[in-house]
This record gives structure tokens, sequence and C-alpha cells, in this order.
């Protein structure tokens, strides 16, 4: 400022209010950094009323010190006995600061509230950078939309050459649930609708050519009308499978459920381990939630402890 010959009026309405201007530069703001020069107390059992009390003392003072060149702080306690000036002109100044919500308290220097402020320099760096970022977000949004069928293609690659190396998908007849509706998309797909509980049973049928099965895939897949488009209608969009199980049924013949020996996952949270869906729990099961997992599809594989024969026309 003095460097710049700002006019000294001008100056001391900066350093006394220039936070209380309208539409204050950052400049402005932070001359009143000059009253903010005054000692903090981080002593144990500090009244904190009392403390911010004191703060206001401090700058009145410094105020009548600096703009007065005076012993203002005689008068904090009775008039002055050589200047004219009264106990009561020192609390009418005193009234002015002691809007401050500002104690002076903690062992911190840095007592709220702090101004962040940077060079010249440094804001031309920053409003490059931040240019320069604005550019690579706008070539991440382009690519992100280069990739959606790119990486539909690849999925659709891999599930074709894994169906060439003995994984069938299976077709299914009928699915229902307790509680809420279940439609069989095009794409062989099971969405529910309808109702939205909190919990619910799934019993999905079909047949299959196959003669034997040693493993199963389960994939859980995003839909547009889950949470967010993620995995479920949850809040959160994410899922929780307690119990697995399967049963094959050959005609006119009591049912058979094989058991499982292992399974894996594309991911599990935390302790929601895939093998907690066949633990005999109610209260365990496989989840994906952590680390945005519930916006991306998953696969979980069941192998049996031994391959099961499929008798014709078996469901």
């Amino acid at each position: 400022a003095f460097n710049r010959n700002v006019a000294w009026d001008d100056l001391t309405v900066w350093q006394l209010a220039g936070d209380l201007l309208p539409n204050a530069t950052t400049e402005q703001r932070l001359a009143t950094g000059f009253l903010r020069n005054h000692p903090i107390n981080g002593e144990g059992g500090r009244i904190a009323e009392e403390n911010r009390v004191d703060y206001v003392m401090d700058m009145t003072e410094t105020t009548g010190t600096v703009w007065l060149a005076l012993t203002f702080n005689c008068c904090r306690c009775h008039d002055h006995k050589y200047d004219a000036l009264t106990q009561e002109e020192y609390y009418k100044l005193s009234a002015f600061f002691n809007q401050t919500p500002v104690n002076g308290s903690g062992r911190d220097p840095r007592t709220p509230p702090v101004l962040a402020v940077a060079t010249g320099e440094r804001k031309a760096r920053e409003a490059a950078l931040e240019k320069e970022i604005a550019a690579h977000r706008k070539d991440l949004a382009n690519l992100h939309e280069e990739l959606i069928p790119r990486q539909a293609a690849w999925e659709k690659s891999r599930r074709d050459e894994q169906s060439d190396h003995g994984w069938s998908i299976l077709s299914v007849n009928s699915a229902r649930a307790e509680k809420q509706k279940l439609d069989i998309l095009p794409d062989g797909s099971i969405l529910g609708s309808g109702e939205n509980p909190k919990n619910d049973v799934y019993n999905l049928s079909t047949e299959t050519k196959l003669k034997s099965i040693a493993s199963i895939r389960l994939e859980a897949i995003r839909h547009k009308s889950m949470t967010n488009g993620y995995l479920s209608r949850s809040d959160s969009g994410n899922f929780v499978l307690t119990d697995f199980r399967i049963r094959v049924q050959p005609l006119g013949e009591d049912g058979i459920h094989p058991k499982f020996k292992s399974a894996i996952a594309t991911y599990e949270q935390g302790e929601h381990k895939i093998t907690r869906t066949y633990d005999g729990k109610s209260d365990t099961g496989w989840a994906v939630y952590e680390n945005n997992q519930i916006s991306r599809d998953h696969e979980a594989i069941f192998h049996l402890d031994r391959p099961v024969e499929i008798p014709e026309h078996a469901s």
C-alpha cells in the first residue's frame, strides 16, 4: 500500500473494516489481518468469552495507539489523566470491535477465520492449470463415449469366448419372487420391478441340453431402472445375496441339491464374501458396495463339489 501510495484514509478503512466493504477485494479483506496480530492463549480451562473480550480490548488499544499515537489503554480503567480521552470513549470504540466471534484461544496460530491468498504468479499458474484440466476433462468425456461401444463389444467377445470353452447360457422358463415382480428380458436376464422389499426370495426354473454341470456363473447386471443405474433398487444401489442354491429336478422324481465346494467373484465387499452365500446363515452374504464397484457389472462362479449329471427333461 505504501509503495502504491494508497490514500491514508482508504488504508485506514481497509485495515479496520476492509471485510465490511461492498464487494470487498481480496486485498481489502487481507488488510484486516492487521488487527488479527494479537496474542492467542492456549491455557487449559480458559473461559472463551473472557478470552474474546481480551481480544477486543487488544484491537481497541492497538487502534488507539497506532492512529492516535496515545496511551489509549489507560482509559480501559479510568479517564485519561493527561490526554482528553474518557473511559466512555474507550468503550465506544471497543463496541465497534465487540462483534467479533474470534476469541484468540487455542494453540494453533492459524485461528479461524483464515484467508488463503496466492501471489500473482501463482494465480496465473492456477488459471493455466484450470484451463488445462478443463481441456483434459473434455477429452475424457469424449473418450468415455467412444469406450462404451468398445467395452460392450469386448465383453461380448469374452462371453462368446467363454461360451466356446464350456459355458452355456441357461434359458429361464419361469421367474418368480415372493414379494415383487420378476420379468425375463430378451437377453435372458431377470429384472425385478413393482414392490421394492428390503429382502426377497427369487425362484428361477430353467432347462438345459447339457449332460452335466460342474460350475454355475451368476451375473449381477446394471439397469437404468435401478438406483442411479446401479445394481439394485436399494438406497445405495448395492445388493446383498445371502443365499444361493440350485436344485436338479428330474421329471417325476424328487430333486437333489448339489453342494458347492468353492466360489469366486469379481469383487467382494469387506467381509461380504461370495462363499457366505452357501454357509447356511441368513445374516451373511455377498455384496460389492466399496470403491464405487456398484457402478459396474459383476460375476460370481460357483464350483460344485462334484459334477452333477443332468437327466433328460430335468429342470
